[in-house]
């Protein structure tokens, strides 16, 4: 009897494991295979890479510019050097923003600082007073009375 149990374990166990291994070397024979990429994807990395020499080959300027683009950019950039004053600035490149923080002066609003703490120490005593006397009649209250009756 137990060695049938042992046996019907370890069929169970190989059966796991068979399915197991299955499946791990087809995801893994996948992943090791080196294939080449997918052709349109080849194609646009081979025209980005033949872009990127070209472009440092004219300097970081257009690449394969027509006289009329270069007409029409050069008219779209003195409308925007008349509409926003900037005469003479690249507008191509990205601005440069200097914040500085303004100088912060005190503000004088006629009160004295002495006279403004004695003036919150009152308030807080008064305070302390109030809190003290409320206590004072809580406790004089019959423990025995209902709440809603005060």
């Amino acid at each position: 009897m137990l060695g049938k149990v042992v046996i019907n374990n370890l069929r169970q166990v190989h059966r796991v494991v068979t399915v197991t291994m299955k499946r791990n070397i087809g995801v893994t024979a996948a992943t090791y295979q080196k294939t080449d990429m997918d052709p349109i994807q080849k194609l646009f990395v081979d025209k980005i890479r033949e872009y990127g020499k070209a472009s440092k080959s004219a300097g970081g300027a257009m690449v394969d510019v027509t006289p009329d683009v270069e007409k029409n950019l050069n008219a779209e950039l003195s409308k925007i050097e008349k509409a926003y004053q900037a005469t003479g600035q690249d507008m191509t490149k990205f601005p440069v923003f200097n914040f500085t923080d303004p100088d912060l002066q005190k503000v004088d609003i006629g009160v004295d600082q002495q006279e403004a703490q004695a003036k919150h120490e009152k308030l807080l005593a008064a305070e302390r007073e109030q809190h003290a006397a409320a206590n004072q009649q809580q406790e004089a209250i019959d423990p025995d009375t209902p709440y809603y009756s005060y």
